[in-house]
């Protein structure tokens, strides 16, 4: 991956310097590493033009909120269903504190369905004659990497898409893990979000801090050509929604994903760091008239084979009897 800086959309991130609720990002500035680089003004520009960011009012209770409240400050939408509803409460009492994305942007050139399971392992859910996926969500825990003689790294996330075209609605984190000199491994972790192909990068939510040993509750929800996303750390009771515009064109909703992933970097596939095991959980998936859990989606389990080593690099164990939580297993670096 190369992890150059390129472009950094800042947000405001003062509370009381905001004189309205709902504000486009053009608010905030979109800097250029390179302010004569054309193509890096182009995709600040994009950002500001195509993000909107709601700020709840102090005091703003999910669990009480009318359904027009949710959607206008960005919580995913309350579940019909009972099983789903109690996942969605628990985790709605920990949404303590909004903080403003503050978006960046990496040169990190991805196509995922070119890789398929050569980088990925986890789950994938079709929506077949039910229609299309409009919202998934999950959670897992921020891993701790290592790696052996050479950078790698770990993404964990949910998604729409990807697996059957080169469209795909992503968010979660990654962490990378650097190595130094007689093999010791420091980390860097942080959470993202991707709309591809519009955005063939990933776009860091630097305004949410997330580290090591953290819980990660993730919803994505694509209506009327507009991708809503939702990351809350339940670890520290941080929070941060926006609204991605324009986002038909990288819409596929044949799929629905719950993955971990080594990232790739000019279509060149990374090590992936030894994560030794992560736990996800509250795996739902819906479509505009039902709502399920994976393993009531019948989600296929999807291991990461790496086809030039003939090694196995991670693969997951079986859903829970509720269909919602799963483990990931790391085996190899490459």
């Amino acid at each position: 991956m190369n992890k150059t800086l390129v472009v950094t959309v800042t947000l405001l991130t003062s509370i009381s310097a905001l004189t309205t609720t709902s504000y486009a990002s053009t608010m905030g500035a979109a800097k250029a590493s390179q302010a004569n680089d054309p193509v890096l003004v182009e995709a600040a520009k994009k950002i500001n033009s195509d993000m909107t960011v709601n700020l709840p009012p102090k005091g703003f209770d999910p669990l009480t909120a009318t359904e027009q409240e949710l959607r206008q400050y960005g919580f995913p939408p309350k579940p019909k269903d009972s099983t789903e509803l109690k996942v969605w409460e628990d985790h709605m009492k920990q949404a303590k504190e909004f903080v403003f994305p503050n978006l960046s942007v990496e040169p990190l050139k991805k196509t995922a369905a070119y890789y398929d399971s050569n980088i990925w392992s986890g789950y994938i859910a079709s929506a077949g004659y039910d229609g299309w996926y409009s919202k998934v969500a999950g959670g897992w825990t921020v891993p701790t990497v290592t790696s052996s003689t050479q950078d790698s790294d770990a993404a964990c996330w949910v998604g729409l898409g990807g697996q059957q075209s080169r469209l795909l609605i992503q968010a979660g984190t990654i962490s990378e893990a650097t190595t130094h000199w007689l093999s010791s491994t420091t980390s860097t972790n942080y959470a993202f979000w991707e709309m591809l192909p519009s955005y063939p990068s990933v776009q860091k939510i630097t305004g949410l801090p997330v580290s090591p040993g953290q819980l990660i509750y993730t919803h994505i929800n694509y209506v009327s050509n507009g991708a809503e996303f939702y990351v809350q750390n339940q670890s520290t009771g941080q929070y941060t929604s926006f609204v991605m515009g324009n986002a038909a064109q990288n819409y596929d909703g044949n799929t629905a994903e719950w993955i971990m992933e080594r990232t790739t970097s000019n279509k060149t596939a990374t090590a992936l760091a030894n994560f030794s095991y992560n736990n996800y959980n509250s795996s739902f998936a819906g479509t505009n008239s039902v709502s399920k859990s994976a393993g009531a989606w019948s989600a296929a389990a999807f291991r990461m084979f790496n086809t030039g080593t003939n090694k196995q690099l991670a693969h997951p164990g079986a859903l829970d009897s509720a269909g919602t939580n799963f483990t990931v297993f790391w085996d190899n670096y490459l």
